[in-house]
């Protein structure tokens, strides 16, 4: 059984196979039996040397948002699934856990009403100007809506409203948020406020970025309105007259590209190298010595598009990966384990995953390929405590565990080493990855699991795999291989 299952398994996960379509920002790889690798390659006809597998399901704890100030690191995406096992892709947060943390274009825009002629003004503005400093977006909405009852000029309305604005989507307010910049942006456009206009149209389309979607559809709705108006805001912020806020947006728009559902493989990658062409604009403004963490942060980016980019040929994968691999070891340059650990963290996960899709000549080279992505998610992990950061800990030890199964061995009693360590991650992954919390990587670590273990206990695999078929509605396109490897190891 060993060399069946184990044989399938590297067969089918070896990265320069794979290729990823990523329809709304979450790729769920069925690499587990012969049959999907089957499907995969007749939905590969039309595009010479590449095969797509899967497609994409949206969880609703991955759809959690974040927002950071634009001081601070800003855009980057999160959690995606996959290649071979089922390895999550994270990307760097710099607040909480979420998909996207995207930057206000004006996080304390003022626009003039600091100076407003208007006393009551100017006291009120400062008041809500001090809550938004300590937290209290509550209050300040509060003072900043009384301020509209007393100024009347559109230009500083506008800032009051987009300021206003910012405060609903700190607490995650989208739709409240996107009214009062669409106000904002009424008002600018009377004063012909170009910043205005542009940091109002920014805002809108991250509240659209962030707003919760009921189905695939909406969500796509969203992403193109996004689009528009990342676009519509550049018309303003050209980038001599506003560079950070023209990097800021291209970072945006790159990430919204990166979203974007797509009909077919060709619009998928038409779409990410949109996004590419994004974040290297970016980086043209992003200097290393300049805005070090901002670099950093969209040299993140620009890897995760380089590792999601359809290749019609190995080679051009190959180049595309060892792309990604160099951006990710140059956000590394800077997000240093002392000075930004989370940071560290979710770029050592990325680049681990990276080194797994890197294509080898060799088995020795693909050893020494899977070794080093098997030190980076280790050191990952030396961030990622299980108490502190349960739900990376767990997607982490389940990369690991899959990098342990796809490790090549010299002998059985190496293999067997490799898949019990595998097992071992698999198995504290699942202490966090409860069936009833975390259902969608529930069953992608359960399947994990009970093929690592087909070679060593077949009562145990059929339960783990079992256990993954009972809800493949959470891997919808991997359920019919589910039942061809069940009939295989429990037979």
């Amino acid at each position: 059984m060993l060399g069946t299952i184990t044989d399938w398994w590297e067969k089918l996960t070896r990265p320069e196979q794979i290729a990823i379509v990523v329809p709304v920002g979450l790729a769920l790889v069925g690499a587990i039996v012969k049959v999907i690798w089957d499907n995969a390659k007749k939905k590969a006809e039309d595009c010479p040397g590449q095969t797509t597998v899967g497609d994409s399901q949206k969880v609703e704890k991955i759809q959690a948002k974040t927002v950071t100030a634009m001081q601070d690191s800003v855009i980057d995406r999160s959690k995606r699934e996959a290649g071979g096992p089922y390895i999550e892709h994270l990307t760097v947060n710099v607040a909480e856990g979420g998909k996207f943390e995207l930057t206000l274009p004006a996080i304390d825009y003022q626009d003039g009403v600091s100076e407003s002629p208007v006393p009551k003004v100017r006291e009120l503005f400062e008041v809500g100007r001090e809550h938004v400093k300590k937290g209290e977006f509550r209050e300040a909405i509060g003072v900043f809506e009384a301020c509209l009852g007393f100024e009347k000029d559109n230009e500083k309305r506008g800032a009051i409203y987009i300021q206003t604005g910012n405060c609903y989507y700190r607490l995650r307010r989208y739709q409240e948020a996107g009214r009062f910049y669409s106000d904002g942006l009424e008002e600018a456009q009377k004063a012909g406020d170009i910043e205005g206009q542009g940091s109002a149209l920014g805002s809108i389309a991250n509240t659209f970025m962030l707003r919760p979607a009921a189905d695939g559809a909406t969500r796509g709705n969203n992403v193109r309105e996004a689009v528009k108006c990342y676009k519509k805001a550049l018309k303003f912020f050209s980038r001599d007259e506003y560079p950070v806020d023209y990097a800021t947006t291209q970072n945006n728009l790159g990430n919204a590209y990166t979203d974007l559902p797509s009909a077919t493989a060709e619009e998928r990658a038409k779409n990410v190298r949109s996004a590419i062409a994004c974040f290297k604009a970016a980086l043209e403004i992003y200097a290393k010595d300049e805005y070090p963490v901002d670099y950093a942060m969209t040299q993140n980016n620009l890897a995760n598009a380089y590792t999601d980019l359809l290749s019609a040929t190995s080679d051009e994968r190959a180049g595309n990966v060892r792309s990604a691999i160099a951006c990710y070891k140059a956000a590394l340059e800077i997000y240093k384990k002392d000075e930004y650990p989370v940071q560290y963290a979710g770029t050592q996960n990325n680049l681990g995953l990276a080194l797994t899709y890197l294509p080898s000549a060799t088995a020795e080279e693909r050893a020494k390929n899977v070794r080093k992505a098997i030190a980076c998610y280790k050191a990952a992990l030396e961030i990622y405590k299980k108490d502190a950061y349960p739900v990376d800990y767990a997607m982490t030890q389940n990369n690991l565990g899959s990098a342990y199964t796809d490790l090549p061995s010299a002998t059985a009693e190496e293999r067997a080493g490799n898949v019990r360590s595998a097992i071992a991650c698999y198995k504290v992954a699942l202490e966090i990855r409860k069936k009833y919390e975390y259902p969608q990587y529930y069953c992608q670590t359960a399947a994990n699991l009970g093929i690592a273990l087909a070679d060593i206990d077949k009562t145990k695999a059929c339960y783990w795999l079992k256990e993954a078929y009972a809800l493949r509605e959470f891997l919808p396109d991997q359920g019919k291989g589910l039942v061809e490897l069940i009939e295989k190891v429990c037979e």
